[in-house]
């Protein structure tokens, strides 16, 4: 399994998935579907909190430094608080 994260097999595809997200949230914000809206953004905030697992699993196997998990882990606690 962590073949598949390390390799890189998962980027392209997360790229994809996010664009979509992005225009679907936009679509939503512009026609007033704040259901469709809250769903979007809260899939994208699980996979903000699944690339945040992801990338400290990676420096506790010695692939990352310490500064790249820590400040996506700042960036990523930003964006959740500036929701609330």
């Amino acid at each position: 399994m962590m073949l598949a994260v390390t390799g890189g097999q998962w980027f392209f595809p997360l790229v994809i998935i996010c664009l979509i997200l992005g225009i679907v949230a936009t679509i939503a914000q512009k026609k007033k579907l704040t259901k469709l809206k809250r769903i979007t953004d809260n899939f994208a905030y699980a996979i903000l909190v699944i690339l945040l697992i992801i990338e400290w699993i990676l420096y506790f196997q010695k692939q990352f430094n310490f500064i790249t998990p820590a400040i996506y882990t700042l960036v990523v606690i930003y964006l959740i608080e500036t929701v609330k």
